[in-house]
């Protein structure tokens, strides 16, 4: 019974993570995949932006809104939650 309570002890946090990731897929579902979108657009428009390592108001204003789109489906994400 010590053998198997010290293997829980010993658990990686790349374990964890995935066991939580897991979860979170099953719940949650089309969202986290709704997420990883806005998030990758996130980052190439960043990534765009950051070409010539100067950001202009254009530029700015579409890393905005891009953002604005990632917190909208973290919260949508959060209500699905809240709701279970």
């Amino acid at each position: 019974m010590e053998a198997k309570e010290m293997d829980l002890m010993n658990i990686e946090w790349v374990d964890v993570a995935f066991v939580v990731s897991a979860v979170l897929l099953l719940i949650a579902g089309g969202y986290i995949k709704q997420l990883s979108k806005e998030i990758k657009e996130l980052a190439m428009i960043f990534s765009a932006a950051m070409d010539d390592s100067k950001i202009s108001k254009k530029e700015l204003a579409k890393i905005i809104k891009e953002a604005k789109d990632v917190k909208a489906v973290i919260l949508d994400i959060a209500r699905h939650l809240q709701r279970r």
